[in-house]
């Protein structure tokens, strides 16, 4: 369709494709009501292009505009675009009634494997980063001041980079924009050897407030589907809205080791020290332990999703 403006991933790239069938789809249920829709993909929507983003509106003449964030969280909003008198429906990364999780639809369609029983815990944690945002390089210098960074299976992109011990041959690195290569692999575990080798994935959000941006990458679907634990590194509580989402969470399961609040990012580093410090027979026996809700949340990861499709073929006007 014609009325999509968009300067998101290129649709010569899976996501990008996948994006783009997205929009068609919640273009074509706006449609139905709407003689002259226009959808505008918020994604890397900003200063440089939003002034011919207005233009564009100005000669269509839309009935209605949808905006659509999807890829990444969106830092525009439905503001911006009142002075067009125009109504206005938002879908994807927005606190309202047509919020869509993305992420989790990509790794649904995509279908990656599920991870392997975890058989002998090498890595005690797993915590992958590419672009060096404030939080992570924050997290990383938690870790090296534990002594922490070799410990795990840990990346980190930026200045001076930590490679993860993924084999380079088997597994996709890309630039991180500083001109540093590091983990990026977006639509698998990376190395099934080292996934199955790690027991909690140690979560950095693309964005600090993943709550407050109603955004959440594949970073965090990757452990429901790879059955793993997980705690966020995130500034608010994301574990209140993972479990309203169904899932469940592992703030409060570690009590037999130590007496840290987990629900906040400050111990999380500490508790990676508690960690790696435990008898390797520890983690075969926790994993075993915890099994339950691992089943639960591989489940309970495909109800959501679906949920998501559910959404976008009934786009609330």
């Amino acid at each position: 369709m014609n009325n999509i403006i968009s300067y998101g991933w290129s649709n010569d790239l899976p996501v990008g494709k996948f994006a783009e069938s997205i929009h068609n789809t919640i273009l074509g249920e706006v449609s139905k009501t709407f003689k002259n829709p226009m959808l505008v993909d918020t994604t890397w929507l900003g200063s440089d292009n939003i002034p011919l983003v207005y233009k564009l509106i100005q000669t269509n003449n839309p009935d209605v505009i949808v905006l659509c964030s999807l890829v990444d969280a969106s830092f525009v909003t439905e503001n911006e675009f009142k002075q067009f008198g125009t109504k206005i429906i938002s879908v994807g990364n927005f606190n309202k009634g047509n919020r869509v999780d993305f992420w989790s639809m990509v790794l649904n369609d995509r279908h990656i494997e599920q991870g392997t029983t975890l058989t002998d815990a090498k890595y005690p944690f797993l915590c992958y980063n590419n672009k060096p945002h404030p939080h992570r390089v924050q997290l990383r210098n938690e870790f090296a001041q534990l002594d922490l960074l070799d410990k795990g299976a840990v990346s980190f992109g930026g200045q001076d980079p930590v490679l993860s011990p993924e084999n380079p041959n088997k597994i996709a690195y890309e630039e991180d924009g500083a001109g540093n290569s590091t983990l990026n692999d977006t639509m698998t575990f990376g190395d099934i050897a080292i996934w199955s080798f790690s027991f909690i994935n140690i979560i950095t959000e693309t964005e600090f407030n993943p709550v407050e941006r109603c955004f959440y990458s594949e970073k965090t679907w990757k452990p429901m589907i790879g059955m793993r634990p997980f705690l966020h590194y995130a500034s608010n509580n994301v574990n209140a809205e993972l479990n309203e989402f169904g899932f469940k969470t592992f703030e409060n399961c570690f009590t037999d080791i130590c007496d840290l609040d987990l629900t906040t990012y400050k111990n999380i580093a500490a508790f990676c020290k508690i960690l790696v410090e435990q008898d390797p027979l520890y983690f075969i026996k926790k994993y075993n332990e915890l099994k339950p809700r691992l089943n639960h949340n591989y489940a309970n990861f495909f109800k959501f999703a679906s949920k998501q499709y559910e959404k976008i073929t009934n786009i609330r006007i």
